[in-house]
């Protein structure tokens, strides 16, 4: 499908705002002496746009020459009109398309009193929306920034896929508007440049990918599999851990088992006790081995058998984490008012030793 130069414009004005708007929302969760190479470069995308002489002549998009052009129909306000109009919001948000046509099929079940479909469907709108995020938790750059020190990763990710749209806008065709915009290809180059180094320097890139892999290959799409309902109806897949928290080593080994395979119900869920195993307690290893039990029982099959074991090591590991980072975290405390640290003091909440009587003399 063909674009006009009019909406080549339009896609690289979004592009540019989106990046603005979610630099303004990471610059205060990354590292202040990162913050200083990401500003200007930032800041140099509406200048080297709009400075061009294709964003020179762009201006009139805006809002025109004059407001009762006859070409209004390209222009800013009109895209403003359909975006913030209830009518033609659903061309432009999927999700509330999606939404409403789930509403309007639920009200149609309801007129026509098929109580059995109705709940049926409900329950599988339930399941897909649930679905999703389980599904999204382990995308990239999803899986890079729920950790209070992946944000920096997370934002790379995020600018490189902006980056990708406005380059396709700028290079759609081989012509004098791609030319004009020079100014502004220089200096996306620029930026890649610094994402490629960012990303060539620091192992999370790769592991984030590799999750990403994993975790595709252990939620499937099927509502009626028994581990996708495990971590759908339990939501296990907030135990999941950001990229950084795991071997990269690890899960490229674990990946290159898994590739070009079909894995098997036995395989996904050793893969999914493998990457929850961090943060698996009592209740969730218990939910896990339960759902086993019953599919066992309804298939006629044995699998899993060293599943208890399996889990009760994952719970068992669980609690040893815990335990050292909560004597780690004792240990790093410190008074600014008695200038005391507890690195030397032995751990609180361990049991004392019995003090001996000592006898006075007389």
């Amino acid at each position: 499908m063909g674009l006009s130069n009019e909406e080549r414009f339009a896609k690289i004005a979004f592009g540019i705002n989106r990046i603005n708007s979610k630099w303004e929302d990471t610059k205060e969760k990354i590292y202040k002496d990162n913050i200083s190479i990401w500003q200007p470069l930032v800041n140099g995308f509406w200048p080297a746009f709009l400075n061009s002489k294709a964003g020179a002549g762009g201006f009139n998009w805006f809002l025109g020459t004059t407001m009762l052009t006859e070409n209004a129909s390209r222009l800013y306000l009109p895209h403003l009109a359909m975006i913030h109009t209830t009518e033609d919001k659903s061309k432009y948000l999927d999700s509330l398309n999606n939404h409403e046509a789930q509403q309007k099929r639920i009200k149609e079940l309801e007129a026509v009193g098929d109580k059995q479909t109705l709940e049926k469907y409900k329950n599988w709108v339930e399941f897909s929306r649930v679905h999703e995020l389980a599904k999204n938790k382990g995308s990239i750059p999803f899986n890079l920034h729920h950790s209070d020190t992946q944000h920096e990763e997370s934002w790379v990710m995020t600018l490189w896929v902006e980056l990708e749209y406005l380059q396709y806008a700028i290079n759609r065709y081989d012509d004098e508007f791609e030319k004009k915009l020079k100014p502004l290809s220089d200096h996306i180059a620029q930026v890649i440049g610094v994402c490629f180094d960012k990303m060539q320097r620091s192992p999370d890139f790769a592991a984030s990918y590799l999750l990403h892999q994993i975790w595709n290959a252990v939620i499937t799409s099927d509502d009626e599999d028994p581990l996708n309902k495990l971590i759908v109806t339990k939501y296990l897949y907030h135990q999941l851990q950001c990229a950084s928290k795991y071997d990269v080593q690890h899960l490229k080994n674990t990946w290159t088992r898994i590739q070009f395979t079909k894995p098997t119900l036995e395989t996904r869920l050793f893969l999914c006790i493998d990457l929850l195993a961090p943060k698996l307690d009592i209740p969730n290893a218990a939910d896990i081995f339960n759902t086993v039990k019953r599919w066992n029982i309804k298939n006629k099959k044995q699998v899993l058998k060293k599943l208890d074991i399996l889990l009760e090591q994952a719970v068992k590991d669980k609690k040893q984490k815990t335990q050292d980072t909560t004597e780690r975290y004792w240990k790093q405390k410190y008074c600014e008012l008695t200038e005391k640290s507890a690195h030397n003091l032995p751990y609180p909440f361990a049991q004392k030793p019995k003090l001996k009587d000592k006898k006075i003399k007389k």
